[in-house]
């Protein structure tokens, strides 16, 4: 015959699970702490994407537009939206709406609004070249982004190297 012998206060911690006050308050003061330090890299990030956002929703029309204009042999226009490029634009073949892009929020565009960019059926541009640069100008370590159009037509996209937009991400 075995007889078990229980330690004495045994019992009483097997019924003690969880946690206490104390170490849960420590815990929710680390995450806080934690969440205020990531809190304003988390806006620089979001900022960062919407730029670069921005900036490859318009390559990708001036690209889809100089395409249309030579696949169609009719001119192709890609139009701001009222009050500018920040606002949206549309992707027009005569009056035909082919594409719209919303209004795009936090993201300036200069110039705000340039003359609209025509595509001929040679898929080059009416005008010469042409830069729009996104930026967020009231976060200066989100670097600006400049869609550039030669004359060819042919639209790329560069990074501000230098931290100065109005130069055209030069």
């Amino acid at each position: 015959m075995v007889i078990a012998v229980r330690a004495p206060g045994a019992a009483r911690r097997m019924a003690q699970a969880g946690f206490t006050a104390i170490e849960l308050m420590t815990v929710v003061t680390i995450l806080a702490v934690l969440a205020a330090i990531a809190a304003p890299s988390m806006r620089e990030l979001v900022l960062t994407s919407r730029v670069r956002a921005a900036a490859s929703e318009l390559h990708a029309t001036l690209v889809r537009a100089r395409s249309e204009a030579i696949t169609r042999n009719a001119q192709i226009d890609v139009v701001p939206a009222a009050g500018g490029w920040a606002n949206g634009w549309q992707l027009l073949a005569g009056a035909t709406p082919l594409e719209s892009r919303p209004v795009l929020e936090a993201v300036e565009a200069v110039p705000a609004a340039p003359a609209t960019i025509s595509y001929r059926v040679d898929g080059r541009i009416s005008a010469g070249q042409q830069v729009i640069v996104f930026s967020v100008p009231s976060a200066a370590a989100v670097k600006a982004r400049c869609v550039t159009l030669d004359a060819s037509g042919r639209a790329s996209v560069r990074v501000d190297k230098d931290g100065d937009p109005s130069n055209g991400c030069g």
